[in-house]
């Protein structure tokens, strides 16, 4: 259970810090190709809706998909262990997040 709590507190140490700067929209094309692009080449795999969904409005693709590794990850890699689609949420809403934490 710590490592969960450990977690959690760090991704939202991320997502604080991910709203302190303005999204630029070149970062959600950066996001959206590297979540879209196959695990054999470095990416995620999403499907493209999945894909436009994390990434839309992020501020910073690299934590964005760093924020999505961990939450999707298996708690026994030091992930929280949570669907894609509880991941992509999460992760979304801290990348896009305006109102600074």
């Amino acid at each position: 259970m710590k490592n969960i709590s450990a977690v959690v507190i760090s991704i939202l140490i991320l997502c604080h810090l991910m709203t302190a700067a303005k999204a630029d929209p070149m970062e959600a094309v950066k996001c959206y190709s590297i979540a879209w692009e196959h695990p054999n080449n470095e990416g995620l795999g999403l499907n493209r809706g999945q894909a436009r969904r994390l990434c839309k409005g992020t501020k910073n693709a690299e934590k964005t998909i760093a924020c999505f590794d961990v939450a999707w990850g298996h708690p026994d890699n030091g992930g929280m262990g949570l669907t894609k689609g509880g991941a992509i949420e999460l992760c979304q809403a801290c990348a896009s997040d305006s109102q600074g934490g």
